[in-house]
């Protein structure tokens, strides 16, 4: 085992380069995986900006997103042109 000086030159070159290369190149792939993953935003849920602001409020009260008290808070705040439609949730 010790005939050759330069033993260990081979044992690094064909037996723990080769694995510490993998190993890098695995951990780097699984790196750029986790990070397209997370980076990705989440779907919005939005409503269609046709509507008005009143069924908007009714669309997001209907969707559980708010409840009555909120809905008649955020109705209330609401132009009086706007609020041509009942003040009860539907």
């Amino acid at each position: 085992m010790f005939e050759r000086p330069e033993w260990w030159v081979s044992q690094l070159l064909f037996g723990w380069l080769p694995s510490l290369v993998w190993l890098a190149v695995i951990g780097a792939t699984a790196w750029v995986l986790a990070r397209l993953a997370l980076d990705r935003p989440a779907p919005q849920v939005s409503v269609p900006p046709e509507l008005s602001a009143v069924e908007q409020l009714r669309v997001r009260y209907v969707r559980g997103e708010i409840d009555v008290e909120t809905f008649r808070e955020m109705l209330s705040h609401l132009s009086p042109a706007e609020r041509l439609t009942p003040s009860e949730p539907p």
